[in-house]
């Protein structure tokens, strides 16, 4: 696999917070001259290209939906969104709109039983990244959907290893 469709999102992401804190701290000229070009470069191309294929956080699996990359782009956006806004350019509702694009098609991951991260690789640690990182969006840690998808990722890593289960039934009673 090649690298990650979402570095581009994430290191606009670092380079947003990076300019809000530039701002907060009396450098508006600056982060507006010299981080805001790249923001702006690297959303140019997430806003466009954010549904190509691409690979999964190992490098193995290559898939163009997985759950943890659309909800990187997700968060991306957004905090590129807040750094527009804050030094008055305009492309902050763009940035949202492709966004909630992304959110209507991440949406589908909750299958009623827990969130996959793509087909053919649908238990994957991911997707708890995901929820942890950028759940605020769409499924936050404190959802039914995060507490369903915990549970099945429980269950799951107990199936693998029989020893784990045992050990939990232990507990359980005191043991």
């Amino acid at each position: 696999c090649a690298l990650s469709p979402t570095t581009p999102a994430l290191r606009a992401m670092a380079l947003s917070k990076w300019g809000m804190l530039m701002k907060k701290s009396g450098r508006s000229g600056e982060a507006r001259s010299d981080v805001w070009p790249l923001v702006s470069f690297d959303m140019a191309w997430v806003t466009e290209n954010w549904s190509q294929s691409g690979c999964d956080l190992w490098e193995e699996f290559t898939s163009d939906d997985f759950y943890w990359n659309r909800m990187a782009f997700v968060y991306s956006l957004n905090a590129a969104a807040d750094f527009a806004d804050s030094i008055g350019e305009s492309a902050g509702s763009n940035y949202r709109s492709v966004a909630n694009q992304i959110v209507e098609s991440a949406k589908g991951h909750f299958n009623g039983n827990f969130i996959y991260e793509c087909n053919g690789r649908e238990k994957d640690g991911a997707v708890i990244h995901a929820i942890i990182t950028f759940g605020e969006f769409l499924y936050p840690p404190t959802s039914s959907e995060a507490a369903k998808t915990i549970a099945a990722y429980n269950n799951a890593f107990c199936e693998e290893y029989p020893s784990t289960s045992r050990r939990m039934e232990l507990a359980s009673l005191g043991s």
